[in-house]
């Protein structure tokens, strides 16, 4: 339903619509980097809690 010129098609029948868009490129979608790059691992690890924070007193 494109064009050679790359044009999007359009076809309306009532309520129904059909469109058409050209194919992306490979080159047109960024590529990712390698899996192996990185075996970095992350591990997160939570703070200790302060005893001071126990003790909180809030006056109003």
């Amino acid at each position: 339903m494109s064009s050679s010129l790359g044009r999007v098609a359009f076809v309306a029948t009532g309520d129904l619509q059909l469109v058409t868009v050209a194919d992306k490129s490979p080159a047109a979608v960024p590529s990712r980097p390698p899996l192996s790059s990185s075996s970095a691992l992350v591990v997160y690890t939570p703070s200790a809690a302060k005893p001071e924070d126990g003790d909180l007193e809030i006056k109003l």
